[in-house]
């Protein structure tokens, strides 16, 4: 099924079949671990969605998202892993969780980030998804850089009731960072989720085995600018077929 479809010649749908799983699954252990195996146990209980070159049928891009029955299942997730999230477990939102983005080297980050969001707010509405959190990582395992850009970016925090704590042995807080502490560029991910109104928490955590740096990041869904909510609907309002299918 065709999610979304964008000017720039890319299209998002969702993996069903065994076969489609298994192709996001490759091309997302190609880019983050150059072939090695990247698979984990979340993987059976999320929803798959692959980006592709419209024209030639290439994968550019995949991630997959966990809507959560319940937000007392989100302490077993995969952000759960580096981050305390009892507040959001507590808070009553239904929540999903977006992540494992990985976009060939070489592609438009933004671009494909905008579309693969316009295709994840169509599943959203349908759900009634309230909150969409996980982890924006960038390369490297030296948090200041990350960290710094968020401080001096004055990105906004997330509020007290949904907040991860810290949980992973290896972070960095942001309070009481160093006036002048050599930033980075803020990633054009994480810009785009700003744009829609995202929070993210206020330490960085190291992943060595991914060779990274993350912060996580939420979205409340009635909080996206109506307009950023409309240009994302339009990506994703595609022609229905008869069959059940969409066109394209």
């Amino acid at each position: 099924m065709q999610l979304a479809a964008g000017s720039g010649g890319f299209r998002v749908r969702e993996a069903r079949t065994a076969a489609d799983i298994e192709r996001a699954l490759a091309f997302r252990s190609a880019v983050f671990r150059r072939g090695a195996p990247d698979r984990d146990r979340f993987d059976a209980l999320c929803r798959h969605l692959i980006v592709e070159d419209a024209g030639s049928g290439e994968t550019v891009a995949c991630l997959r998202l966990r809507v959560f029955a319940r937000s007392g299942e989100v302490a077993d997730c995969y952000a759960g892993t580096a981050y305390d999230l009892s507040a959001l477990a507590t808070s009553g939102l239904r929540a999903a969780e977006l992540g494992r983005l990985a976009i060939a080297q070489g592609q438009p980050v933004a671009e494909i980030a905008r579309l693969a969001l316009g295709a994840v707010t169509r599943l959203v509405d349908a759900l009634g998804v309230e909150l969409v959190f996980g982890c924006v990582s960038v390369a490297g395992i030296d948090p200041v850089p990350f960290a710094a850009s968020l401080v001096q970016n004055r990105v906004p925090l997330a509020p007290p009731h949904w907040a991860p704590a810290p949980r992973s042995p290896e972070r960095l807080m942001l309070a009481g960072l160093p006036v002048g502490t050599r930033a980075m560029a803020l990633p054009p991910l994480l810009r785009t989720y700003l744009a829609m109104g995202a929070r993210v928490g206020d330490h960085v955590v190291v992943d060595r085995d991914l060779g990274t740096v993350h912060v996580l990041a939420g979205l409340e869904t009635g909080e996206v600018p109506a307009a950023r909510a409309a240009s994302l609907r339009a990506l994703a309002a595609l022609p229905e077929t008869g069959d059940g299918g969409t066109r394209g």
